[in-house]
């Protein structure tokens, strides 16, 4: 059966999923985005994407509303799912990709469904998409975060679309814009008995519709798929450090940093005005703190957790053996 009728699903570690929501919530200006490594584990009557690690990757463009992944990116990846595969002594490799959506819905954008439709065809069938939605709030004003993961499939249009030959089409003499159709629609009249065909200028499809008529289907479309996700342990499976990839990723986007300064002063250097370095330094030192607040103060919050938890499961333990040990 095609893909999205199998009952297919994403499992991630603990770990990743912590990983991936904290690279979310460093930035809420911009999209933020990585590549989930991980297997495709198979059986009669499921299909599982497991993820136990991620790639974060350096911006080249740091857009409000665009992420996207160059081919030197994917070749990092594929090197960095290799050696997780000889540390844990399991396969690991690129099965999909995560970005984060700051202040909109959780759903895929147009956009969002195209990539992943691409990746589906050029990489994997398999692959999957996830979204964290971030710094929004419910009614009651209290934090939301919200995750969803996607792929995309074609499905035909409406059974009313049709591509008209050549023939039918007028002169624009013969043809009148609509004036009570709304904005973007014209209407064709293609001579007495016949019923007009809608021309919708705002359809991505650029299709054109016959009232009253039943035509065949000519068109595709993309749509989403949503894929049931959970957050599993691996259990006595191996799976990587989760504070690795955290310090990865305040390096990676201290990087960005660095490179977005270095670009901003060397725009023109022979007619640099001081000022204009003083301005570059203070919006340099404003997005490191930034980044120390987001990123690094979190993130010892958690270790500081971490250490309480785990504090906490040792005297469970030392008490489990004074129990089990005979006086």
């Amino acid at each position: 059966p095609p893909l999205h009728m199998a009952s297919l699903k994403v499992c991630a570690t603990p770990g990743t999923f912590l990983s991936m929501l904290t690279h979310a919530l460093t930035t809420e200006k911009e999209e933020v985005m990585g590549l989930l490594l991980g297997d495709v584990e198979q059986t009669p009557s499921e299909t599982k994407i497991l993820v136990w690690g991620i790639s974060v990757l350096t911006r080249s463009d740091k857009r409000k509303d665009r992420v996207e992944i160059s081919p030197e990116q994917s070749s990092a990846a594929a090197v960095q799912a290799e050696k997780m595969s000889e540390t844990l002594g399991r396969r690991t490799r690129v099965v999909g990709w995560y970005h984060s959506h700051p202040h909109i819905t959780v759903l895929p954008s147009h956009v969002d469904i195209a990539t992943q439709f691409s990746y589906q065809q050029y990489m994997d069938p398999h692959f999957v998409g996830i979204i964290f939605s971030v710094f929004n709030s419910d009614p009651s004003h209290k934090g939301r975060v919200q995750v969803i993961a996607f792929q995309s499939i074609e499905i035909p249009v409406a059974s009313d679309v049709l591509a008209p030959s050549p023939a039918l089409i007028p002169s624009s003499s013969s043809s009148s814009s609509s004036s009570g159709k709304g904005p973007g629609k014209n209407l064709i009249n293609l001579g007495a008995g016949s019923s007009p065909i809608i021309i919708d200028e705002d359809s991505n499809e650029g299709s054109m519709k016959k009232s009253g008529s039943t035509l065949l289907p000519s068109q595709t479309r993309l749509e989403r798929i949503e894929i049931p996700f959970s957050v599993e342990g691996a259990g006595h499976a191996p799976v990587p450090n989760t504070l690795e990839a955290i310090v990865r990723m305040q390096a990676v986007m201290l990087k960005e940093e660095q490179a977005a300064f270095h670009e901003a002063n060397n725009a023109h250097p022979t007619s640099s005005h001081p000022l204009t370095f003083m301005y570059n330094s203070a919006v340099y030192q404003k997005s490191i703190c930034r980044l120390l607040e987001y990123g690094c103060s979190p993130m010892l919050a958690t270790l500081q957790d971490m250490l309480a938890s785990n504090l906490d499961e040792i005297q469970q333990l030392k008490e489990m053996i004074r129990i089990r040990t005979p006086k």
